[in-house]
């Protein structure tokens, strides 16, 4: 089988609007990994500078989690529960 017959067989599809659509995916997954990439780095930073002003690192430890979490919301906290018991 060709090429050609199977572009021919996904419609009026061409190869130029597969090959398109491919990297549009692409691009889309990589653009999303970037955004969360980034959003990590910032959550970081601002989570240290948070522990840095509350003087995190010289309380407990038991505080210092309970702090981290409650900064990470519901569905993180009830998965940390579901590990954690």
């Amino acid at each position: 089988m060709s090429g050609g017959k199977v572009f021919q067989s996904v419609g009026a599809a061409t190869e130029k609007d597969l090959v398109l659509y491919v990297f549009k995916l692409k691009w889309g997954i990589k653009r999303r990994f970037l955004d969360l990439v980034s959003n990590w780095e910032f959550f970081r930073d601002s989570w240290q500078n948070y522990a840095t002003a509350t003087k995190l690192a010289d309380k407990d430890k038991k505080i210092f989690a309970a702090t981290f979490l409650s900064l990470m919301g519901k569905r993180n906290v009830c998965t940390y529960a579901e590990i954690f018991p």
